[in-house]
C-alpha cells in the first residue's frame, strides 16, 4: 500500500477528524446515488466494506467517507470518476492480486454505485 502523508495545523487536523466521524452522507430519494445503494447492497459490497451504519463489514477498506480521499485501491490510482469506474468494473485486471473480486456489474449498475460513491464526503 502507497501512503499519502499530509501536514495539517492542529484545527484543520481536528475538522478533518470531526468529518471522518460524522455518519455517511444521504442520498436524495430517486437519484442515481439512490440507485447506486441499492447497487451496493445487491451486489454484496455491504458484505467486505464499511458504509456508515449500513454495514460494518471489516474486510475491505471503509466507504464511508471514499469521496474525500484523494487515492483509491491502496494509493495507486487518484480518487476521481475514470479510475474508480475501471476499479470497480475489474479490480483485479487494475491490480493484479487484489482480493476485490470481479463483481462483472452492467454498466448501468456501474455507473449507478460511482455516483452513490462520489457522494461519500
Amino acid at each position: 500500500m502507497r501512503l499519502r502523508v499530509m501536514v495539517e495545523a492542529e484545527p484543520a487536523f481536528q475538522a478533518w477528524v470531526g468529518r471522518q466521524q460524522a455518519g455517511a452522507a444521504s442520498v436524495a430519494k430517486g437519484s442515481l446515488a439512490e440507485q447506486g445503494q441499492q447497487a451496493f447492497r445487491r451486489y454484496g459490497c455491504v458484505g467486505c466494506h464499511t458504509m456508515g451504519t449500513m454495514s460494518t463489514a471489516i474486510i475491505g477498506p471503509n466507504l464511508t467517507h471514499l469521496g474525500s480521499r484523494m487515492t483509491i485501491a491502496g494509493g495507486l490510482f487518484p480518487n476521481d470518476s475514470v479510475h474508480l469506474t475501471r476499479w470497480i468494473a475489474d479490480p483485479p485486471a487494475e491490480k493484479p492480486g487484489s482480493i476485490m473480486p470481479n463483481m462483472h456489474v452492467p454498466a448501468g449498475d456501474l455507473a449507478a454505485l460511482i455516483a452513490y460513491l462520489r457522494t461519500m464526503r
